[in-house]
């Protein structure tokens, strides 16, 4: 049933007209979606012209339109979503081809900060192996010359302890002759009466003088073992000098292994910095090529990934396009509605023909047909435009994909010739710096080499001239000990003759004294006598006997000072004895001077044999050296040669392949000359610390010489004032037992000589210690020499050959001043006995 509703705004008649099937059919198809289209037709049949017309246009605009602002706005905002995901997968490949680029360069950095670590290392391995090597030669150089030092140090005291102990055993074998001399010397005061027989020791004189020259000999003969014993100076300085050989030897062979042994570890160090440096290349290449596959993967996932957001985002804007076109001819269908509905309002409807009719009828065939289902279905022009631009848009991702790739490599490859390039750089540097190194080392040795043989050369000189010194000087104070002692021997001869000469006239005048005495009681009064013709006393009757009692005492008082004078010797046989002395030294003095003369030519011999010898070895080493530091200075050109012809060709190489690889990177050679010039000056400042240590190094063992040099020359002082605190000690003891010799000698002399205000009366013995007086003198002076010997030993036990020399000297002095003084003071009081005698 057709629903019939009156038209607006037209008359009652007009309103009960049913509307036209064409309006009607018209303004329901213009409703779109909402009228299927399978009934389309019928409605259009059945309604009446111009009932739902209007509102059908009005949904059908809005339903439109609201489709087309959802569709927008879904287009939009996959649009919008589709543009941030691109950007965000597009930041994501940046970033992770940036990451990777960061990666590699920090791969490629640590590599080469790890192969400068590790030539860094080794080259300071290798400079100190070569300080130690050189180290241990000084060490063992300096042990050897202390030990050579040490040795020599202990011939020489061993040397001068067989003179001490020659010294000792002769003053012992002096003293031990004087003091038998002494004791079997009679007392000069003393004897027997006229008649009486000598005892055993009067007569017995000559063999005790035999026994005394038998053990004087045998003395003499124990020195003789005993210098024999130890070795004699040129058998000492033989040693010596076969030691001092030997040590040379030793050290020239422990140099050369050193050298040895040094060479074979720099040429060690070199293979192994060799071997490390390939391996680090070619780790660092595998690393490097290991970078280029995994950032030509990287790139070519982030061109996969950018191909697909290319790809989608065209067919985005296909869709969006199709939309646009889609929505364009629903605004134009909507339009011509629009017109069609203009065209049939009911104003017009009633004037409407069968042509116009027929028209709107067309109208409706042609709205059937877009009343169907729209299927976006693109036109042919738009879909070869589109495959146009998705073909050009691929195009231009495999290209910029290509290009991209292109500039890795070319980077890569840039990197990779500049890094060769250093690397040639910096072995070719290693290597010059090797063989000057090398140079530099073999010239030092050579230079060493030289340095020690001219020491050895001046120490061996001046240790024979030492001991030429050495030899002259003691010859000269043995003759100068020999004519001190003949001297002393013929000043103790004079003194002898002169105590005696003393002693006898003293006996005369004392004698003479006596008979007077005698001859003055014996004589008769002048004024006094007895009458002519009386009879003489006793006393005149006893004179002649009294007389011939006085006489008989004068005898046997000269008597007794010829026994006295006999049983000393008489100053001929007292000069014979001294002569005889004198001689003897003398033989003995030109015998040891033919000795020491004959020692100081075969010591002069066998230094000048030592010494071209010496010469020889220095020439053969020196030579050797030379021979050694040229092949060794070959041997590091033919290296450094072959290195640089291998730079060269590497070089070459690697300028062929960069120039084929980046002819067009100017950027790239200013940074490839940008890191050379920091690696020179990196090397440069490596140089210049190494240096700066190694002088540092050469001031410390300096400033640590010196140190230990210092407690040394302490050490010396202090020896040296010891040395000299010990020569005034012993001086002071020695004048301290002198004097208290001479104390004892004059409180002896003094207790033992009589007092000049009394005596005894005329005609009385005398005591005892009156007749022993010569004997108590002899005592006291033996017991002053026991004394003065004691010091004297005590001295030499404790002095220095220049020392006792000086000491001998001083007692020789001092025994000439005593004995001056002691013949002053017998002559004074044989003098002031005389005065006595004459009182």
């Amino acid at each position: 049933m057709v629903r019939k509703l009156p038209m607006p705004g037209a008359s009652g008649a007009a309103r009960k007209t049913p509307y036209s099937a064409v309006a009607l059919a018209a303004a329901m198809l213009s409703m779109g979606p909402e009228i299927p289209a399978w009934a389309a037709p019928m409605l259009a049949d059945m309604a009446p012209p111009g009932f739902i017309a209007p509102q059908a246009a009005r949904a059908e605009a809005a339903a439109a339109a609201r489709q087309a602002s959802e569709e927008t706005k879904a287009a939009q905002a996959a649009a919008r979503e589709a543009a941030r995901r691109d950007a965000d997968e597009s930041k994501a490949a940046a970033a992770a081809s940036k990451k990777a680029e960061a990666a590699a360069a920090a791969e490629a950095r640590a590599a080469a900060d790890a192969q400068k670590r590790v030539e860094a290392e080794s080259k300071k391995a290798a400079e100190g192996e070569a300080r130690r090597a050189s180290d241990e030669a000084k060490a063992a150089r300096a042990a050897e010359e202390r030990a050579a030092r040490a040795a020599a140090d202990e011939a020489r005291s061993a040397e001068r302890a067989a003179a001490a102990a020659k010294r000792e055993e002769a003053a012992k074998a002096r003293a031990e002759a004087d003091a038998a001399r002494r004791a079997s010397a009679p007392a000069r005061t003393g004897g027997v009466k006229r008649g009486a027989k000598p005892d055993a020791a009067a007569l017995d004189e000559a063999a005790v003088r035999a026994r005394l020259e038998a053990a004087a000999q045998e003395a003499a003969a124990r020195a003789e073992a005993a210098a024999e014993a130890t070795q004699t100076p040129s058998q000492r300085r033989a040693a010596a000098a076969a030691e001092a050989r030997a040590a040379e030897v030793a050290k020239k062979e422990a140099a050369s292994r050193e050298a040895a042994e040094a060479r074979a570890a720099a040429a060690e160090a070199r293979a192994q910095k060799s071997a490390e440096e390939k391996a680090a290349r070619l780790a660092s290449e595998q690393a490097r090529a290991e970078a280029a596959a995994a950032a030509r993967q990287r790139a070519a996932a982030a061109a996969q990934r950018e191909s697909a957001a290319k790809d989608a985002a065209a067919a985005k804007e296909a869709a969006s396009l199709a939309k646009a076109e889609a929505a364009s001819l629903a605004k134009g269908e909507r339009a011509a509605f629009e017109a069609a509905r203009r065209s049939l309002s009911p104003s017009v409807v009633s004037a409407l023909s069968a042509e116009e009719i027929k028209e709107v009828i067309a109208l409706k065939e042609s709205l059937k047909l877009r009343s169907e289902p729209v299927v976006v279905k693109p036109t042919t022009k738009s879909a070869e435009e589109k495959a146009a631009r998705l073909a050009s848009e691929q195009a231009r991702a495999e290209a910029a994909a290509a290009a991209r790739q292109a500039s890795e490599e070319t980077k890569a490859a840039q990197a990779a010739a500049r890094e060769a390039a250093r690397r040639d750089a910096d072995e070719s540097k290693s290597a010059a710096a090797a063989s000057k190194k090398a140079e530099a080392a073999a010239a030092a040795e050579a230079r060493a080499a030289a340095d020690a043989q001219k020491r050895v050369e001046a120490e061996s000189k001046k240790a024979a001239e030492g001991e030429a010194r050495r030899a002259s000087d003691e010859a000269k104070a043995a003759r100068a000990a020999e004519e001190r002692a003949a001297r002393a021997a013929a000043d103790e001869a004079r003194s002898a003759e002169r105590a005696a000469a003393a002693a006898k006239r003293e006996e005369a005048a004392k004698a003479r004294a006596e008979a007077d005495a005698a001859r003055r009681a014996s004589a008769p009064a002048r004024t006094g006598g007895v009458k002519r013709g009386a009879k003489p006393d006793a006393a005149a009757l006893d004179e002649a006997a009294v007389r011939a009692r006085l006489e008989a005492a004068a005898q046997e008082a000269a008597a007794r000072a010829e026994a006295a004078a006999e049983a000393t010797q008489t100053p001929s046989q007292q000069r014979a004895a001294a002569a005889a002395e004198a001689r003897a030294a003398e033989v003995a003095k030109k015998e040891a001077a033919a000795r020491e003369a004959a020692e100081a030519r075969a010591a002069a011999a066998e230094a000048r044999a030592q010494k071209s010898a010496e010469e020889k070895a220095a020439r053969l080493a020196s030579e050797q050296a030379r021979a050694e530091a040229a092949a060794a200075a070959r041997q590091a050109s033919e290296e450094t040669k072959a290195a640089q012809a291998a730079a060269r060709e590497a070089a070459r190489r690697d300028a062929d392949e960069s120039k084929s690889a980046a002819a067009a990177s100017k950027k790239a050679e200013a940074a490839a000359a940008a890191e050379a010039r920091a690696a020179a000056d990196a090397q440069k400042r490596v140089e210049a610390e190494s240096k700066k240590a190694a002088e540092g190094e050469a001031r410390r063992a300096s400033d640590e010489a010196k140190v230990a040099r210092a407690p040394e020359e302490r050490a010396a002082r202090a020896a040296a004032d010891e040395a000299r605190s010990a020569e005034r000690a012993a001086a002071a003891a020695k004048r301290e037992e002198a004097a208290k010799a001479r104390a004892e000698a004059d409180a002896a002399r003094r207790a033992s000589a009589p007092a000049r205000t009394g005596g005894v009366k005329r005609g009385a013995k005398p005591d005892a210690a009156a007749l022993d007086e010569a004997a108590v003198r002899a005592r006291l002076e033996a017991a002053a020499q026991e004394a003065a010997a004691r010091a004297e030993a005590a001295a030499e036990a404790t002095q220095t050959p220049s020392q006792r020399r000086a000491a001998a000297a001083a007692e020789a002095r001092a025994a000439e001043v005593a004995k001056k003084e002691a013949a002053a003071r017998e002559a004074a009081e044989a003098r002031a006995a005389a005065a006595e005698a004459r009182a």
